[in-house]
């Protein structure tokens, strides 16, 4: 099956089947949100290309949209055509346009993207460091630091929300400042008033556990004047 994708985030990398893989998360016109992994960490499929790929649906995963590309590790990357990339304005109308109200948008899928509200992020150390640096980095959970957010998913939520942050730009900040925990925060500007934010958010693991997969964000300026910083 070939899939028309617009890639809107990625995952941090982690090991799957014994590689360090990526999950890609994206948009299709027709077949709407698409979970992509394993990837490759040189894949083209970076935050906001638009591509073609040729995968097919895991079939022992229950998310819907859960797919793999085809072929086997080494030429996987064949089988992704790279067309062009977004620009700002085309970016956050498309996000404008998907994002919906409340967390039970998640009740028809696995996958979707909120404008959250009162933002509280909240950097958690583990409780016995294992002081790995630079190339013994090679999944998200090998760090001594995560990011969470706490936050409202509608003005009408009652009970905030709390999850975990696993965009792959987050992990890379850290990465190159590894004494400083608030890494994990500076580039995301979850408290700066001036920049627009939304979530894009899925399910995790066996227990399907929520996780903020990238936080999509805009500086709020006049559409055509602004830049989008930041990427996952």
């Amino acid at each position: 099956m070939k899939i028309d994708l617009i890639v809107l985030g990625r995952a941090a990398p982690e090991h799957y089947a014994g590689k360090q893989s990526v999950t890609v998360i994206g948009y299709s016109h027709k077949h709407g949100f698409v979970r992509l992994y394993p990837t490759r960490l040189d894949s083209p499929l970076k935050q906001w290309a638009v591509c073609t790929v040729e995968a097919e649906r895991i079939l022992d995963d229950t998310r819907k949209e859960s797919y793999r590309i085809k072929g086997d590790w080494e030429a996987q990357n064949d089988f992704i055509a790279f067309h062009s990339e977004l620009e700002r304005d085309e970016r956050l109308a498309l996000v404008r346009g998907l994002a919906k109200k409340g967390i039970e948008s998640l009740r028809k899928g696995t996958l979707a993207i909120i404008k959250p509200h009162n933002i509280t992020p909240q950097v958690i150390m583990k409780d016995k460091p294992e002081q790995k640096k630079g190339n013994d980095l090679k999944s998200k959970r090998d760090y001594d630091a995560r990011l969470y957010i706490q936050y409202n998913c509608s003005p009408e939520c009652q009970k905030p929300h709390k999850h975990w942050v696993i965009e792959w730009g987050v992990y890379e900040s850290l990465r190159k400042n590894p004494e400083d925990a608030n890494a994990l925060t500076k580039s995301l500007h979850l408290e700066n008033p001036k920049y627009e934010k939304y979530f894009l958010i899925g399910t995790k693991g066996k227990k399907q556990r929520y996780v903020i997969i990238s936080v999509l964000r805009f500086k709020s300026e006049p559409v055509g004047q602004a830049l989008l910083t930041g990427s996952a």
